[in-house]
Parts: C-alpha cells; structure tokens; sequence
C-alpha cells in the first residue's frame, strides 16, 4: 500500500511535493493551518503547537473526482474543513489508488472509487470533493 511518506520520500527532490504551512491554532486531534501569503485558514486532523511552521501535505479521501478543462488551484472553504480541492495532478501512487495533488498546499489523495484513477494522468487539473477527517502529513516526520 502506498502512503502519503512513500509518495513524499520518492518524490523527494521535487519542490510542488510537500508546502509550508503555519499551525495558527490547535485543539483537541484537530489544528488550523495557515498557508503563507494566502488567507486559507484550513482545519486538519493532526497535532502540533500553535506558531509552528511544518512542511508536508493534506492527506484527503475523494469521494468522487472529476478531469477539469479550465480553473485554478483551491481549497474551500478557505477557512475551515476541507469540502472540494482543485488542482493539478503531479504525481499517481504506485498502485493506482491515490495522486498528489498541488493545490493550495499539496494534496495526497486517496481514491475512494479506485476506478476514477483510470481517467486522470499526470498533468491533468482535477477538482474533488473531500470526505470528512482530512488530515496533515508533517514530511519533516515521516522521513
């Protein structure tokens, strides 16, 4: 099974794999990240101290993913939990099942149809929607 560390340790040297974000508030197994130059304020599944910057990806569940033929990179809401993310596809796991998106902040998304990685390659911009309990991989953690 492919992860989100394996996807990132293979991918190493290419800067569109991993983003920067800052923790701006944390409670209970959830935290708010900033994104750096941005207004996002979004809210993940994860841990980590208020005024850390941390250096990894979303880890996200999609519910059903669609090739796009125009658009940009986002998250929305921008503040808040994760609902749709569009972006541009940079790399497929090994075993199909899942893709690193870069959005706002690089996305791993996993396919909850597995059958939906049959119409997306490497370079297309796709949007999704989100399944709850989206969840911040800290790459500086997983090396």
């Amino acid at each position: 099974m492919t992860t989100a560390s394996s996807t990132l340790l293979a991918m190493h040297n290419q800067p569109t794999v991993t983003g920067t974000v800052k923790v701006c508030g944390a409670e209970e197994g959830t935290i708010d990240v900033a994104v750096p130059g941005t207004a996002y304020s979004i809210r993940l599944q994860g841990t980590g101290t208020v005024g850390d910057r941390c250096e990894g990806c979303i880890e996200a569940t999609a519910m059903k993913v669609h090739v796009a033929s125009g658009g940009g990179r986002f998250i929305q809401p921008a503040h808040g939990e994760p609902r749709i993310v569009a972006g541009h596809v940079v790399a497929m796991d090994a075993d199909g099942a899942g893709a690193v998106v870069r959005s706002v902040v690089p996305v791993h998304v996993r396919f909850e149809d597995p059958a939906s990685a049959a119409s997306i390659a490497v370079g297309d911009l796709v949007n999704f929607h989100v399944r709850s309990g989206a969840s911040w991989s800290d790459a500086t953690s997983n090396a």
